[in-house]
C-alpha cells in the first residue's frame, strides 16, 4: 500500500497542480470586483450628470417664469410687488428661485433662474407690448 502513495520527484504528469483552482477563482473574483467597481463609478457619474441637466432645465424654466411675471406686470401696467413695473425681486418658485429686471431704456427684460446653485439667464428685447 505504501508504494501507491509514493511520488517520484519531477513526476507531475496526470496530476493537477495544487492551488491552480484557487488562483483561478481568486483571479476571476478580482476581475469581477474591478468590473463591478468601474460599473458603479460609471453609474454614479451618469447620475451626477443627469441631476445637473435637471437643474439646468429647472433654472431655465424658472428664468422663463421670471420673464412671464415681468411681462404680466408690464402689460397690466401694475407693480404687483413694489419693485417697479417689470422688476421681480428674488422669488421662490417651486424647486428654485427667479428674479427679473426691466430696463425701459433698452426695452429689455433680463431674468435669472436658480436651482440647486445652477443659474440660467434669459434676456428678451421687446418692441411693443
Amino acid at each position: 500500500m505504501g508504494q501507491f502513495c509514493r511520488r517520484r520527484p519531477g513526476d507531475l504528469v496526470g496530476r493537477p497542480l495544487r492551488g491552480t483552482a484557487l488562483l483561478l477563482a481568486l483571479s476571476v473574483l478580482v476581475f469581477l470586483s474591478l468590473l463591478g467597481a468601474s460599473l458603479l463609478a460609471y453609474v454614479q457619474a451618469r447620475q451626477v450628470r443627469a441631476q445637473l441637466e435637471v437643474d439646468r432645465l429647472q433654472a431655465l424654466y424658472l428664468a422663463e417664469a421670471g420673464i412671464a411675471h415681468a411681462l404680466r406686470e408690464i402689460r397690466r401696467g401694475a407693480d404687483f410687488d413694489g419693485n417697479g413695473i417689470g422688476n421681480i425681486a428674488l422669488t421662490a418658485v417651486g424647486p428654485g428661485r427667479c428674479r427679473a429686471t426691466h430696463d425701459f431704456q433698452r426695452s429689455t427684460i433680463t431674468a435669472t433662474g436658480e436651482s440647486n446653485q445652477v443659474q440660467r439667464t434669459v434676456e428678451i428685447i421687446y418692441s411693443a407690448l
